[in-house]
């Protein structure tokens, strides 16, 4: 088996279980042969996907797998790395009118998962309702493949920051809401709501803001109004996206950020504009490409200090020690993946919700844009709803309509690895 030279892969590696699901409701119930066959025609194009990750004493290894990707018809956690999924790292399933997408993020972050996520709704929607569809910048099974997609984002030269920007302070005395009063849960307890994209970008125009740093400041204000008298720092991590910065946007491969962002104590009384003004300057100012090719430097020595350990158990604790500091220093944190266009395959979905395994993460917003509805996931480690209905108080507040879709307890993907 040949194996794959990954850098980058150190914290995902080694932190396995960091797992990512995404529900693509239909409007009809989920053809389970279709799928299978949307999914091999997808796979065409998409070759490199196919690994599996064996352990060994020393170290965790990318190898190539020959299987086939599945498609299981359930609703409950898979088992990636495992004879289920044919020891995949990323797995597909349906349950009545819904298609689950599951992987681990060692495989592929959002902007990876994208491309084999929409060239799979497009085959689909085509064998199942027996039309041509169109869906803008789709890859399908005979468009060329280039090397560039499954690029290692450490293997080249990461060049030094152009500008020496300021330093940003880093936040101290952050608020942990894990350690304030609230009992974990053993699932993660997850929200789905959708907002009008219409009157969120109304609102936005109008406020000096962005989709991110709105939803970021609605968390923001609600939970400081929850706990007006602490004296710990709000800070929120947003998760950016490092392609651009390191000229590699093709890759597959997981190469993100989450720098933070406090929600200070001068902001507090002040209007919504004008704090929406102060959070995107931090924001520029966070993600500009100066301090994440700082940021990338980095995250590349680290990945090289670990991928240098003599054991796998070095590793892991290396990875879990830093996965456990980053969330310890935030109060929760914010993805925003964007806009998925399905094109004309629009008109066959209901809605499209990402799904996190929080476990050891506290708080997260995931986000997503589709068919005129911003789709926010809600995801805590915490039975208790307090920080949720004081999140949708705000969004009430501001004029926004919202629709509760459902709430449920998951699990994520189980791992079960191969020893070689």
């Amino acid at each position: 088996m040949n194996e794959e030279k990954y850098i980058s892969g150190a914290f995902w590696y080694y932190n396995i279980d960091l797992s990512v699901r995404y529900e693509i409701q239909m409007k009809d119930s989920v053809d389970g042969v279709l799928l299978q066959k949307a999914l091999d025609t997808a796979m065409v194009r998409f070759p490199y996907l196919k690994k599996r990750l064996i352990e060994s004493t020393s170290a965790f290894h990318l190898v190539e797998n020959d299987l086939p990707v599945v498609v299981l018809n359930t609703c409950e956690p898979v088992h990636l790395c495992a004879a289920q999924t044919n020891f995949h790292l990323f797995a597909i399933s349906y349950f009545d009118d819904s298609i689950f997408f599951d992987n681990s993020h060692a495989l592929f972050d959002g902007r990876g998962r994208s491309g084999i996520l929409h060239a799979l709704i497009y085959y689909y929607c085509k064998f199942k309702y027996g039309e041509e569809v169109e869906m803008p910048g789709v890859m399908l099974a005979d468009s060329p493949i280039n090397p560039l997609e499954y690029e290692d984002p450490y293997a080249r030269e990461i060049p030094e920051p152009k500008v020496a920007l300021p330093d940003v302070a880093p936040i101290s005395n952050v608020m942990y809401l894990p350690a304030m009063g609230l009992v974990r849960k053993s699932k993660t307890q997850i929200h789905h709501v959708r907002i009008s994209e219409k009157q969120l970008m109304s609102l936005c125009k109008s406020s000096d803001a962005t989709p991110n740093t709105a939803i970021t400041l609605l968390m923001c204000r609600a939970i400081h109004k929850l706990h007006p008298e602490s004296d710990k720092s709000i800070a929120a991590g947003i998760y950016c996206d490092l392609r651009s910065c390191l000229g590699i946007p093709l890759t597959h491969k997981p190469i993100v950020a989450a720098p933070l962002l406090e929600y200070s104590k001068d902001m507090y009384g002040l209007p919504f504009d004008e704090q929406n003004t102060i959070m995107r300057g931090k924001l520029m100012l966070a993600t500009d490409e100066n301090n994440l090719l700082k940021t990338a430097r980095e995250l590349k020595a680290w990945s090289l200090d670990v991928n240098a350990m003599a054991t796998t158990q070095e590793k892991i604790a290396a990875a879990h020690k830093m996965w456990d500091d980053t969330t310890k220093g935030r109060t929760f944190a914010v993805s925003y993946s964007g806009r998925s266009n399905f094109g004309t395959c629009d008109k066959y979905l209901k809605a499209f919700f990402p799904q996190v395994s929080a476990f050891t993460m506290g708080m997260l917003l995931e986000i997503t844009t589709a068919d005129g509805w911003f789709y926010v996931t809600f995801i805590q480690e915490w039975k208790e709803d307090v920080y949720f209905n004081a999140f949708l108080k705000e969004v009430v507040s501001f004029g926004l309509d919202f629709d509760l879709l459902y709430s449920s307890e998951e699990s994520g993907a189980i791992f079960n690895l191969q020893s070689r």
